[in-house]
């Protein structure tokens, strides 16, 4: 727009200028910057890692060893203190776990570059098995260790036989591994009902069970079905017992709602 001589505005027309297109990044160069960060960023990792493989530790902690001597985990790894980290974890790498009683897997950390960790998994004892063959401990995992009179000694191994032990009749111990969660759940019931008073649960080959007290005395559970009801009945039934039969020797409990002496009168409760 401009003025004239005689005070005149003269308007030009517009001119459209274009403007220029703002730059788009080719998508293709994005994926080969994402992808180029990706293989920095894993090659700074991997570096790191085997840097640290390299590192013999001034420390070794062991932690959770409860059934397991820690001298015997490092042992177990071949550890003599001039292995580095990759050396240690090859060590345990090449551990054959099925060799071990209560070892069951290890896992190595860095607490910091001069201290690593060897964390420990065990199985644990649960319940005391007397097989026809040999004694054995059930454990969590419902595997059978096999009891060493020599080894198996300590508190941990006292309160598991203060338990009812575990008497299976047939030869196939695979029997007491499919009934562990029967069996752990019958001792739970025993020790809350008859404290101190079960000495046995008898495993029978077709999976009935029975209880003898430390008396001698015989107790027929029968399937294991409804043993809440047949456990908590207990201490009433042979209340009963002792006090009409002390001779008796011998309780049907088969039944949930009815006791029986000896296949005798009924015991209501």
């Amino acid at each position: 727009m401009r003025r004239g001589r005689f005070g005149r505005v003269t308007v030009k027309p517009a001119v459209n200028i274009p403007r220029p297109r703002p730059y788009r990044r080719p998508p293709y160069l994005a994926l080969l910057l994402a992808a180029t960060a990706i293989a920095v960023g894993g090659c700074l990792v991997w570096g790191g890692y085997a840097l640290a493989a390299r590192v013999t530790p001034e420390r070794v902690v062991v932690r959770g060893c409860w059934m397991t001597d820690t001298l015997a985990v490092l042992d177990a790894i071949g550890f003599n203190g001039l292995q580095d980290v990759g050396e240690l974890r090859r060590g345990v790498a090449a551990l054959d776990f099925s060799e071990q009683r209560w070892l069951r897997g290890i896992k190595i950390s860095q607490d910091d570059i001069n201290t690593t960790v060897l964390t420990v998994d065990e199985r644990c004892p649960l319940l005391f098995v007397q097989a026809p063959d040999r004694n054995y401990w059930l454990c969590d995992d419902r595997a059978l260790v096999v009891f060493s009179e020599r080894l198996d000694v300590g508190e941990q191994f006292d309160k598991v036989q203060a338990l009812p032990v575990v008497k299976p009749r047939a030869a196939d111990l695979r029997q007491v591994q499919l009934a562990a969660d029967t069996l752990l759940a019958t001792a739970a019931g025993c020790r809350e009902v008859l404290p101190g008073q079960v000495g046995h649960i008898i495993l029978l080959p077709d999976g009935q069970l029975e209880l003898v007290l430390k008396t001698g005395f015989r107790i027929q559970l029968g399937e294991p079905v409804e043993l809440e009801v047949k456990l908590g009945a207990l201490p009433t039934a042979l209340r009963i017992c002792q006090e009409d039969n002390p001779d008796l020797d011998c309780l049907d409990a088969r039944n949930p709602q009815k006791f029986y002496e000896s296949a005798k009168e009924p015991i209501n409760y």
